[in-house]
């Protein structure tokens, strides 16, 4: 599903980027309003962010801590199992390093765009018309108890006659200039009224408000500008999304509660028919629990920061997997300590975050303890500088869900090793798991060689091995000199270089985001449109005529235990006489 997908949406992705482009111009539509920012919150100069308080260096820190954590953990683990073989599972992961290119310019463009439309004066009499009707939208949605109905018009009213912004400075000194002119009137007026008329549930109600309105604000603002045609394209192009999204989450977690829960408690195995039964109803109660978690639970932060926190409740199988693959001290006590700990840190703040405005904080305010928890907060914070931003609001929960997931994140492989270290016994023969030494084939210790630069690049740095064709040496190169070449070493420690001994202005930062995101994403895309278009359809076919005379090896059901459990014992065996003999 997700390759026909990606079949079908690039040429999608061509036609709505080619309008977007035809629309705006970076250099006087959209920069300016990217560059138009107050001091410390900019979204292009990534020396001047110390005051973002959510898409900010904690979060990027946060994600980078992600890659090596977070890596083949949970939502794509039926890419990672699918392959022919181990190299074949390589390769992918490097071909998807090229497949991002449309992936990410448009969404980059679409947002950018939208953010032009909602910000720039020559827009701004669409603007209003965008926010109004978003507004009165969603107060029929949130609103909606027949004994508020008259709360509910006039507020409708009153954000009707808002009028649209006239004032659209060249520069901003202070915040409060910017927000002077910049600030959102609908999402304030509406939370003010809400929580003044409607005693206990006015809060919530503004809370809601708030985070339907910004999360529809830039989907409201692409259907104004796109017209009718691309607008059709554009939601085709999410049906497909969706749907091979979902179809890859579905797989992945059900197969992952049988095969990492089930299949290790059971004391007798499944049979092939058992084991397929039960992957099915996993399956499809991963399904149901989804659709009634998403009738019944709206959440209430950005998608980006739901899904930090959401992915934090299994946050301790990165320490799982990191750590009982590559540490002999690791121990099943701290293991299960470890996802234990992440599960309930991460559903406490999950708690925390939908019951604040409509519990939390109105029982702090009644305790009259407002103040108390601020000076907390505020020393809690003075050591991290400007780079968190923790006040007591009565319609946000202090911390974000990064922050809560990095807590999580920090605490889970704390425990993990804390504990592995005090119920360790023994330590785990790590030669024996990974045939290595006298566990070998060919049962001898291995010699290393001597260091040689040329054969540590090429083997590890890149994985090329003797599997490698001349094909998969170049994409490995390619790859390499675009992840570490460019990106790391032009754009990033180059940058920093030049910023050391003169500072770029804005306009450089403008071109900088210009190639960077969408020039150099673009010429991939275009690329890549015509080599997986081709390949991809020709690979598709091949593996469906492969799977056609594949013989099914019963034994291989992802367990440890089973097909390879006898060759691994007699291999240990022989290992075990082989080192008796030699002694």
């Amino acid at each position: 599903t997700d390759c026909v997908q990606g079949l079908l949406s690039y040429p999608m992705y061509v036609l709505i980027l080619g309008y977007v482009c035809y629309k705006f111009s970076w250099d006087n539509e959209m920069a300016p309003a990217l560059e138009n920012r107050p001091p410390q919150q900019s979204f292009l100069n990534p020396y001047d962010v110390s005051k973002l308080s959510d898409f900010n260096l904690v979060y990027v820190f946060t994600g980078l801590i992600g890659l090596f954590m977070n890596r083949i953990m949970g939502g794509t683990s039926g890419y990672n199992g699918a392959a022919k073989n181990a190299h074949e599972a390589k390769m992918g992961a490097l071909l998807g390093t090229w497949r991002g290119g449309f992936n990410t310019m448009i969404f980059v463009l679409l947002a950018v765009a939208a953010f032009t439309y909602l910000n720039h004066k020559n827009y701004a009499e669409e603007a209003r018309s965008v926010r109004s009707q978003l507004a009165a939208k969603t107060l029929e949605d949130v609103v909606s108890a027949p004994q508020h109905a008259a709360i509910r018009d006039d507020l409708m009213k009153k954000v009707s006659e808002i009028p649209a912004r006239s004032k659209f400075s060249a520069h901003y000194d202070s915040e409060e200039a910017y927000l002077a002119e910049a600030k959102d009137p609908y999402v304030t007026l509406v939370q003010t009224e809400l929580k003044n008329q409607i005693s206990g549930e006015g809060a919530r109600m503004g809370q809601t408000f708030a985070t339907v309105y910004n999360q529809m604000l830039v989907p409201v603002a692409i259907r104004e500008y796109l017209p009718a045609g691309i607008t059709g394209i554009f939601c085709a192009l999410m049906i497909f999304l969706m749907v091979s999204t979902d179809t890859t989450y579905m797989h992945s977690w059900g197969s992952i509660l049988v095969q990492d829960f089930v299949l290790p408690l059971r004391k007798r195995p499944f049979t092939p028919r058992e084991q397929l039964r039960a992957l099915r109803i996993s399956i499809a109660s991963v399904c149901a629990f989804a659709f009634l978690f998403s009738w019944l639970f709206a959440q209430i932060d950005f998608i980006l920061m739901f899904f930090a926190i959401t992915g934090a409740i299994w946050a301790g199988a990165g320490a799982v997997i990191t750590f009982g693959l590559y540490w002999k001290r690791g121990t099943t006590q701290g293991a299960f300590t470890s996802l234990i700990l992440g599960a309930l840190i991460a559903t406490t703040g999950i708690i925390a975050q939908k019951t604040w405005a409509s519990h939390i904080y109105p029982a702090i305010e009644r305790a009259g303890k407002v103040e108390a928890w601020e000076a907390v907060l505020q020393t809690m914070a003075k050591p991290f500088g400007t780079y968190v931003s923790w006040h007591m609001n009565p319609f946000k929960f202090p911390f974000t869900s990064v922050e809560v997931s990095i807590v999580a994140t920090v605490c889970t492989v704390s425990l993990y090793i804390i504990v592995s270290l005090l119920t360790c016994k023994e330590p785990f023969n790590m030669d024996r798991l990974l045939h290595r030494g006298i566990y070998s084939d060919k049962g001898e210790v291995e010699v290393k060689p001597p260091f040689q630069l040329g054969v540590f690049l090429r083997e590890k740095i890149l994985g090329i091995t003797s599997e490698y064709t001349r094909g998969d040496k170049i994409l490995a190169w390619s790859v390499f000199l675009y992840s570490f070449g460019y990106n790391f070493g032009l754009c990033f420690i180059m940058v920093i270089i030049w910023n050391v001994f003169q500072s770029w202005t804005m306009e450089a930062w403008s071109m900088f985001f210009f190639i960077r995101q969408l020039l150099v994403a673009g010429i991939i895309g275009l690329i890549t449109a015509f080599w997986f278009g081709i390949c991809g359809t020709r690979d598709l076919l091949q593996l469906f005529r492969d799977l056609e005379t594949k013989e099914v090896n019963d034994l291989d059901n992802g367990s440890v235990v089973g097909h390879v459990s006898a060759m691994d014992l007699a291999r240990s065996q022989a290992a075990e006489n082989r080192s008796q003999t030699k002694e």
